[in-house]
């Protein structure tokens, strides 16, 4: 029998003879949504909610930016990412966590927020008036108390008699906080620790401090095939790459354009790729 269906964004037709009348053959141009939809410009646009259309059915290529099963990941899937990702954003104003010691951004394509802790000194306040010479540790504002006798810098920003370990806590991974006969008592601890960069392992407390993260970048992936999942010690970082790319359908072949996996048929003899069956379809 003889079938038509409307492209959603155009209005070209495309006519086509199912093998089986009894077979429900999805549209190969129906988008799906996922890491690659923040809306990147360049080449072949690709927005989420509308397929790249050549105008000659499923032979052009349709932006690849989806939520579905893609068996090698590529752009075809939301990320699989180690690194805790945010929500969704276009810019990074949509990323801000309220803490003024983390480093509050939208990865770029494929448009998620991540908050990294500032590295090295970085002057913050703690909001506790009874410190001194705040600065980010791992990704936490701490102040050296300023109060007479060792005194507690309490919660509320004053000195006083403190009466709780959680009174003397000074938001250091690397210390011990504890309240000693009314006084504030910190020591330096051993042992393991978080430096406040998702990405790095193996970090250590030294004197007080969190150092010695080793940068993974395999804790970075985004599972899209178009960037360059890179670790550093400031954090993960996503470049655009080039090349060649998979949606997880072997009738697919894609190429990246602007960090997006952007796919086309690849059946013989103009065949209709069906993404649903995986498979080739003829009139």
């Amino acid at each position: 029998m003889r079938i038509w269906i409307p492209l959603i964004t155009t209005l070209t037709w495309v006519a086509f003879t199912a093998c089986s009348e009894s077979e429900d053959i999805p549209s190969d141009l129906d988008p799906v949504v996922g890491a690659g939809d923040s809306g990147s410009t360049g080449g072949a646009t690709a927005d989420p909610g509308n397929p790249v259309d050549s105008g000659s059915g499923d032979s052009g290529p349709q932006s690849d930016t989806g939520s579905g099963t893609g068996g090698t990941g590529g752009g075809a899937s939301t990320p699989d990412a180690t690194v805790p990702l945010g929500p969704k954003c276009s810019t990074g104003g949509q990323c801000a966590d309220n803490n003024s010691c983390t480093e509050d951004l939208c990865l770029m394509p494929i448009g998620f927020c991540t908050n990294e802790a500032f590295v090295g000194a970085t002057d913050c306040d703690d909001g506790r008036a009874c410190t001194v010479g705040d600065q980010c540790v791992s990704g936490q504002c701490v102040g050296t108390n300023n109060c007479n006798n060792s005194e507690a810098c309490m919660a509320t920003g004053l000195c006083g008699v403190c009466e709780s370990n959680e009174e003397c806590d000074t938001g250091n991974p690397c210390t011990q906080d504890s309240c000693e006969s009314g006084k504030c008592l910190i020591l330096p601890r051993e042992g393991s620790c978080e430096d406040g960069i998702a990405c790095t392992t193996g970090e250590t407390c030294n004197n007080g401090d969190c150092i010695g993260g080793t940068p993974d970048s395999t804790r970075c992936d985004d599972g899209d095939d178009c960037t360059n999942d890179v670790c550093s010690a400031t954090g993960c970082s996503y470049n655009v790459t080039a090349g060649p790319c998979s949606d997880g359908v072997s009738c697919h072949t894609g190429m990246c354009q602007d960090g997006i996996c952007i796919t086309e048929s690849n059946c013989p003899d103009g065949g209709l790729c069906n993404p649903a069956s995986d498979s080739c379809l003829y009139e």
